[in-house]
């Protein structure tokens, strides 16, 4: 090979990008970092900067012009020192240079980031985010806006989940490998929640991963069990001693969850074939119902003889149905289909119990049961 192209081949090289290079926010990232050094006093250089960061002095060279250009940084360089300092007091900040749009773009992506919480990725979301938008000041008295666009106080659980099933969970998700993990084993009765005991038995699934599911704090696994011949719901930090399979798994054209809840809209939930519910709504609750998007098929009609909005809709989500039919409390009367309306009943009327007041019902839970799988 000629010296030219050697050169020229080494020049290439130089230039290259390297994956911690890429992107707008791992430049932002890198602008703090070196803003950091250079206002410490340790008069860092281009390489020790690009050490310190794993990335190419030239990237560093270019992080700097535009420190000194775009965001008028006074940056010398001390021969005796060898290294960078400011020659003014200067204060880095990113916000100076965003608009409305962005802005609004930042604030969803903070609501957005909300639902990570409890997973391993969140520091890392959050470390990005705070690199544009952190809880400083700009002045005494002047706050950030997003510091004032907030997501109201949940009751919802704070559940962690492993690292390490996150870990395996996302790699599987990536490349399309089966898993198998233990769960804690359901209730025989499907319509009482799981209650934890002493001796919690288990039991082992192989699953092909379709999606991760976030939701009011918990985080679901959403994928098809071969155990089953069917797609299944897990909870994420339920799950014990997950592998992946020396197995790949071909992904469906239509995996999302949305093409298995029967059109209904009603969170991480799927259960039986789907059936067409009927729902009256009354007083406060009428207008939630106009406004939502509650199912694929919904039909929203005015009773106003009746002083009632009823909702018409398709969905496999029955007990997430009720759970909404609850949410509206006296305001809600579940029409169709009969296990729907026998379920409410048999709940309304174990509440009035409990409250101390002398009703009776004929709701046999057994038979509803029966009725939620063959309607």
């Amino acid at each position: 090979m000629s010296e030219d192209k050697k050169n020229q081949s080494r020049e290439k090289r130089q230039y290259r990008t390297t994956d911690s290079e890429k992107g707008p926010v791992a430049q932002i990232k890198r602008l703090y970092a070196i803003h950091a050094q250079i206002s410490s006093g340790k008069y860092p250089n281009h390489k020790k900067l690009a050490q310190e960061l794993k990335v190419s002095e030239m990237t560093i060279h270019r992080d700097l012009d535009k420190l000194r250009y775009e965001f008028n940084a006074p940056i010398e360089y001390s021969t005796d020192d060898k290294g960078f300092y400011y020659t003014r007091p200067f204060e880095f900040e990113f916000q100076q240079t965003l608009q409305s749009d962005q802005l609004q773009l930042l604030t969803e992506a903070k609501v957005f980031l909300s639902h990570f919480k409890n997973t391993p990725v969140y520091k890392g979301m959050e470390d990005v985010l705070d690199s544009f938008c952190a809880n400083r000041r700009r002045n005494n008295d002047d706050d950030l806006l997003l510091r004032r666009i907030a997501l109201a106080p949940s009751p919802e659980p704070s559940v962690p989940i492993k690292p390490h099933i996150w870990e395996s969970l996302t790699e599987a998700l990536k490349k399309n490998w089966v898993i198998s993990f233990k769960y804690p084993k359901p209730n025989d009765d499907i319509t009482e929640p799981l209650i934890p005991t002493e001796k919690q038995i288990f039991e082992r699934w192989t699953v092909n991963p379709y999606q991760i599911l976030l939701e009011k704090g918990r985080a679901y696994l959403f994928g098809y069990v071969e155990e089953k011949d069917d797609v299944r719901f897990f909870e994420l930090n339920k799950i014990e001693t997950l592998n992946t399979l020396s197995k790949h798994f071909d992904l469906p054209e239509k995996f999302e969850v949305e093409n298995f809840t029967g059109g209904g809209n009603f969170g991480a939930f799927k259960r039986f074939r789907p059936k067409q519910y009927k729902i009256a709504f009354y007083e406060a609750a009428r207008p939630i119902v106009r406004s939502g998007n509650w199912a694929a098929d919904q039909e929203i009609v005015e009773d106003d003889e009746n002083e009632r909005t009823i909702i018409t809709f398709t969905s496999a989500q029955d007990m997430r149905i009720l759970d909404w039919v609850f949410e509206n409390k006296a305001y809600a009367l579940p029409l169709e289909p009969p296990s729907l309306v026998a379920r409410w009943r048999y709940n309304v009327a174990e509440m009035a119990r409990m409250a101390g007041y002398d009703v009776q019902h004929d709701v046999d839970i057994e038979e509803v049961n029966r009725m939620d799988r063959e309607e």
